[in-house]
């Protein structure tokens, strides 16, 4: 419908065109023809104007010669004997025509002097018009003794066609003229009706065609368009192949599907042979010869094309053969389909399905179908590896054949409920199996009716068996059990052992620092070197030893927190200057950095607990650092109602990699093989700490720059406000 409106306004716009063509035409030759009888009309008037206006110039000469003879007594003269009779003459005479009329003048000076009435204007008393004026032109040639015919205006500023000429016996002049206006008038008329009678004609002439030819022509026309939009619509490209001349013609869209303009190819045999798969030549050749010997049959076949960009097109074609009266063939006429989308969707309908098939075989659940009356028409094959049976042997065996008697009704519950509610899955929990060698297999399952989809139309039941969730939950627990009591064990040794290591440690320093202040037996300087070693090995000892107790606390939750309001200040104060005598002595500078004006926000902590995790983290970054190097502690706290307080280092950093061991228990991230003591519990301890006492810690780093800790606590709601 569409297109055959567009070809509506086409043909309408056609005929509307060559209706303006044929009117054009016809004023063009109209006023042609006008022109060319205006021209032989006024060439007409020109000549009797002129033999007009000679014969009363030499009528006048005659008789003013006459005058000079016989009226020598008349007052005036014969001159004006001669101008009394032509004015008599004038006034009984209205002129020649509608405008037609003769003047006539002389010189007066600079002026033109009319002696004549005139038929238009100054009927009875002629203006003068000057000499050198526009106006009168005729009259000034005459009287400048010329003759002839001329287009100007007269003493009117009329344009009129005039014939001039000189009456030399009595120096006048005599013009005959008349309007141009009047000249053309005819012509003027005839070509308007000339015109309309051309325009009648012409419109009678198309209605008729219209009405009796158009209807024929739009028959043709709608024939050709259901065609073409039968082509198009069927995808179709038409073949035209003429078996004595050799030439095929190729359709617009038989060369769409190529790629190719209408034209572009060559209308031969040899386009087909190019654009031809070569492993597809045999195909093609044997649809032809079934074409040329099948009797009033059809073909087809389906091959490849090569495309203009370089891909192949699928095509379907179809084709026969047109035989003369003798029955030979002597032209083949077929459609080519591009089937392009067809044989993709089916390769990807393919691909799909081996899929589906291979992950329906290959997966631990089980796939049923049943009928509407609860009949096997599917299972998966994977049924083998749990029931040892093939799937085939369960076709025609009913869900009552194989579920345990005791869930049948639950089971048949629920197939009837998925039955009624089509596209809804119901999940049946549990329920148990019972197979031909009397094994009970508990199962779960889904179920989902689709009696509408072909090829199932039925019940979709996904089965998965429960042993092994089952198995695993109980491993899984099991595991569970056993890492908590190994962590319980591990707690308990951790403590028992840091009890028994701590009282024969305290009897070695107390021992080495009685030798050190021996003051009856003093040691050499050498043997003080060596108790120094031991004190000094002893307190690190000790130190780990506290370490180890306070992580097997911390992890067997032993440890217990006396949370009390506090002010931070004097104790972050106090570890500063417990830190300040390592500091200087590696030669690490110790800052305080960004503080809040006046009064920290008070926190709810264990300030015994709050200023070992702060001293652990002055600590790492005092001997982690290098000599000159920079510790700045700073702290900030805002309107969120968190105290923050960092601790920056200028030491190597931490790389990367490493920042999820940073936490980790006895994991010195590399620095087990440098001189700097340690244990790698000290951070842990801190974060486990801190985050006992509701608060979070973390850290940046940035490998040759340094780091920074961060402890972050929530202040008392009696300090919430921002310190300003």
């Amino acid at each position: 419908m569409v297109g055959g409106g567009v070809n509506m306004l086409k043909d309408r716009k056609a005929f509307l065109i060559l209706l303006a063509i044929m009117i054009t035409v016809a004023v063009t030759v109209a006023g042609v023809s006008a022109s060319v009888l205006y021209r032989t009309a006024l060439e007409q008037q020109r000549s009797r104007l002129v033999e007009v206006v000679q014969s009363q110039a030499r009528l006048l000469e005659a008789i003013a010669r006459f005058n000079m003879a016989r009226s020598n007594k008349f007052p005036g003269g014969a001159a004006e004997a001669t101008l009394w009779q032509m004015k008599d003459a004038h006034s009984r005479y209205e002129g020649f025509g509608d405008t037609g009329e003769f003047t006539l003048a002389r010189r007066d000076g600079n002026f033109i002097e009319f002696l004549l009435s005139h038929r238009h204007l100054d009927l009875h008393d002629p203006k003068p018009v000057q000499f050198t004026a526009s106006l009168a032109e005729p009259m000034r040639r005459a009287l400048l003794g010329q003759s002839g015919t001329v287009i100007a205006v007269d003493y009117r500023g009329v344009m009129v066609l005039a014939a001039y000429e000189p009456v030399a016996d009595l120096e006048l002049g005599i013009v005959a003229k008349i309007d141009m206006a009047e000249i053309r008038a005819p012509f003027v008329g005839a070509v308007v009706i000339a015109a309309a009678i051309g325009l009648v004609l012409i419109l009678v002439g198309s209605l008729i065609f219209f009405r009796v030819g158009n209807p024929m022509v739009q028959r043709l026309v709608r024939r050709e368009e259901r065609f073409s939009l039968a082509m198009k619509g069927a995808n179709d490209g038409l073949w035209d192949w003429d078996l004595k001349t050799d030439e095929i013609y190729y359709s617009p869209r038989w060369s769409e599907i190529m790629g190719y303009e209408s034209g572009e190819l060559p209308s031969t045999k040899e386009t087909w042979e190019t654009l031809l798969h070569p492993d597809d030549r045999p195909l093609v050749d044997k649809f032809l010869t079934n074409c040329l010997e099948a009797e009033a049959k059809s073909s087809e076949v389906e091959f490849r094309f090569r495309h203009k960009a370089g891909h192949d097109v699928n095509i379907l074609a179809r084709g026969f053969a047109v035989r003369d009266d003798d029955g030979n063939p002597i032209r083949l006429i077929g459609t080519h389909s591009d089937i392009s989308g067809r044989k993709q969707a089916e390769a990807a309908l393919l691909e799909s399905e081996e899929k589906f098939r291979a992950m329906i075989e290959n997966t631990t659940d089980i796939i049923a179908v049943f009928n509407k009356d609860g009949f096997y028409t599917y299972i998966s094959p994977s049924i083998n590896r749990v029931s040892g049976m093939e799937a085939k042997a369960f076709m025609g065996l009913n869900y009552c054949d194989i579920v345990h008697p005791d869930d049948i009704d639950k089971f048949k519950q629920v197939f009837h409920r998925a039955w009624r509610h089509p596209g809804e899955t119901i999940f049946i929990p549990e329920y148990r199996a019972v197979f031909s060698d009397g094994r009970v297999v508990f199962y779960e399952a889904l179920l989902t009716a689709l009696p509408n989809v072909p090829g199932i139309e039925g019940v979709v039941v996904n089965v998965r068996e429960m042993g092994t969730r089952k198995k695993a939950e109980t491993d899984l627990l099991i595991a569970k059990n056993e890492a908590e009591a190994a962590s319980e064990a591990k707690s308990q040794f951790l403590s028992s052992m840091s009890h028994e290591l701590r009282t024969p440690m305290n009897a070695i320093l107390g021992f080495s620092q009685l030798l050190e202040h021996d003051s009856v037996e003093p040691l050499s300087e050498r043997h003080k070197g060596f108790v120094d070693e031991i004190l000094r090995s002893g307190r690190h000892m000790l130190d780990l030893i506290g370490d180890v107790l306070d992580l097997a606390k911390i992890e067997s939750g032993d440890i217990s927190l006396d949370m009390e309001s506090e002010d931070p200040g004097p104790m972050i104060e106090l570890c500063l200057n417990m830190v300040g005598a390592s500091a200087d002595q590696k030669g690490v500078v110790m800052q305080q950095g960004h503080f809040p004006e006046g009064k920290l926000p008070l926190v709810k902590v264990d300030a015994l607990r709050f200023k070992q995790a702060l001293l652990n983290m002055l600590s790492n970054a005092v001997k982690y650092n290098e000599s000159g190097g920079e510790v700045v502690l700073e702290c900030s706290s805002g309107a969120n109602g968190i105290l923050h307080i960092s601790v920056s280092d200028t030491g190597p950093g931490i790389p990367d990699e490493l920042h999820d061991k940073v936490f980790e228990p006895f994991d010195r991230l590399g620095a087990e093989s440098s001189s700097t003591p340690g244990t790698g519990i000290g951070l842990t301890v801190t974060k486990q700490l801190i985050e006992s006492m509701g608060g979070t810690v973390g850290f940046e780093s940035t490998v040759g720059e340094g780091t920074t800790f961060w402890i972050n606590l929530p202040v008392t709601q009696a300090d919430t406000e921002p310190a300003s």
